[in-house]
């Protein structure tokens, strides 16, 4: 089973943009679900599909392409 946590995502953007923030816990709801992994294996059976690119380097990706207009839209 292969996942990414909430706060190693949360930790990942940080690094990826340079920028942090407070993360605030707060106690856990009656309805959170307590795990949440995605499975691609039937896209990869049915249509050959595959990523082409791990989760940490989309986000890079994503960032360099489209940091400008984020920034312009968030005060820091």
């Amino acid at each position: 089973r292969m996942g990414t946590s909430i706060n190693d995502l949360t930790k990942m953007i940080f690094q990826i943009t340079g920028y942090s923030t407070i993360v605030n816990y707060v106690d856990k709801r009656s309805s959170d679900v307590t795990a949440n992994i995605l499975d691609i294996s039937l896209i990869q059976k049915e249509l050959g599909w595959k990523p082409e690119v791990d989760l940490k380097a989309g986000i890079a990706k994503v960032w360099a392409i489209n940091a400008a207009a984020i920034l312009n839209t968030i005060s820091i």
